[in-house]
């Protein structure tokens, strides 16, 4: 099993891979359009004793942290968020180069 910060960076770059293709998103857009299992998988590395589906919120304060950090995501001035750029590290998914 992924630890969950590494889980997270795999989902946000997933989430950035959606925005890539389909951007600019709102974070409810994002989570409908997500891959199947990605939301589901979300039950497992949330707040302890939770077990829930992410929520849009929290997925919102996680693309904004990962933007904080430099990661090539942009929250535009309706909410919705746009990729800026390609992702560093997305061929190898190094942990000094992932989300």
């Amino acid at each position: 099993m992924l630890s969950g910060a590494r889980f997270w960076k795999l989902c946000v770059a997933e989430v950035h891979d959606l925005l890539l293709e389909a951007s600019p998103l709102t974070v409810d857009d994002i989570l409908h359009k997500l891959p199947p299992g990605w939301v589901e998988a979300t039950r497992r590395y949330g707040k302890a004793g939770e077990r829930r589906t992410i929520r849009p919120g929290k997925l919102r304060e996680k693309l904004n942290g990962r933007i904080a950090k430099g990661r090539p995501l942009k929250e535009l001035d309706d909410g919705r968020f746009a990729a800026t750029d390609r992702w560093p590290g997305s061929k190898t998914l190094d942990e000094e180069e992932a989300a």
